[in-house]
């Protein structure tokens, strides 16, 4: 479920980045590069809200733990889901609320410690 939720997240970041002025291209880009060991680095972007630059990255490191435990990856997909733990801080009290039961889940599912 949390993975669903992060694909909406990157395609409602991505919108945002359309409406920064982003080419579909580069918007496109936030969610074609969550590969396994790509970790999202985009967090300060001068002119962006702090929000939506904290949900791409958030969608982006949920989908880069994804790739990774479809390699088999576990430790660096841990990696990817403390990431994405970490971009809570930087959202709403709100969605931070609601998304970050289902990052530890996933994480506990994985193994993670």
């Amino acid at each position: 479920m949390i993975l669903d939720r992060c694909l909406l997240l990157a395609i409602c970041g991505a919108l945002a980045c359309l409406g920064q002025g982003l080419s579909p291209a580069m918007a496109q880009s936030f969610v074609q590069s969550a590969k396994c060991g790509v970790f999202y680095d985009k967090w300060n972007v001068p002119g962006a809200p702090a929000g939506t630059l904290a949900t791409v990255g958030m969608a982006h490191e949920s989908f880069a733990a994804r790739d990774c435990l479809s390699r088999k990856n576990t430790p660096m997909a841990c990696e990817h889901y403390r990431k994405a733990l970490g971009a809570l801080d930087r959202m709403g009290p709100t969605q931070a609320a609601e998304l970050g039961p289902g990052i530890k889940a996933k994480m506990a599912e994985a193994g993670c410690r």
